[in-house]
């Protein structure tokens, strides 16, 4: 998994630096840029499997129940969709949030946020405030909670690339620049949300 969404992130950024990749013959290198060969391999074996097995509940059911409307190759498309967006965009965020120090591939270190003792302390204080039938309403309104949420997500979130998106038919104006119609524009939020122009004391 972590093959795929590195080479897909690449792939969704700059094409053709995959492209190029994949006429490299160094084996360390295939295994990355066939990840489309890999997920296409086990979409097909999933959606097979839940044609197999219609009316049992498992988690393409609703997909392969719109089978008249959609081809496998959609249902495919649909279940990359499902497979990523349910593991690493829930599993970096908690990863960043989580006391202590994630080593990383190599002889890098990523201290936390919660790895600061002073930080810690102060939201044990804060959650131990619930009471046992807590709910979210008074989850919500736990404040340093929620800003170490969104101090997480504001420097490590899972989503770093630049969705790009057309401008309309008329154009448009945008920060003091006028886009023409029909052109693709994206901002990545990696840098956007580590401007001190911004956000004081950026990378903190």
């Amino acid at each position: 998994m972590n093959c795929l969404m590195i080479v897909g992130g690449i792939n969704a950024e700059l094409p053709y630096v995959v492209k190029f990749l994949q006429v490299i013959p160094l084996p360390g290198l295939r295994k990355y840029v066939k990840y489309r060969e890999v997920l296409d391999k086990y979409n097909c074996a999933a959606v097979n499997n839940a044609h197999k097995h219609k009316g049992e509940q498992i988690i393409f059911s609703p997909l392969v129940g719109e089978s008249e409307t959609l081809t496998d190759e959609e249902i495919m498309v649909e279940a990359t969709d499902l497979a990523i967006a349910g593991t690493d965009t829930t599993s970096i965020p908690l990863t960043f949030m989580l006391p202590g120090v994630v080593a990383l591939e190599g002889p890098d270190m990523v201290w936390v946020i919660l790895s600061r003792p002073e930080l810690q302390h102060q939201l044990k204080e804060e959650v131990a405030t619930l009471p046992d039938d807590f709910t979210d309403t008074q989850v919500e309104e736990l404040r340093l909670l929620n800003a170490v949420i969104n101090e997480s997500m504001r420097l490590w979130g899972p989503s770093q690339g630049t969705f790009p998106r057309c401008s309309p038919r008329d154009g448009m104006d945008l920060g003091g620049y006028y886009i023409p119609a029909g052109v693709t524009v994206g901002s990545q939020s990696y840098t956007v949300h580590r401007l001190e122009s911004l956000f004081k004391n950026a990378n903190e």
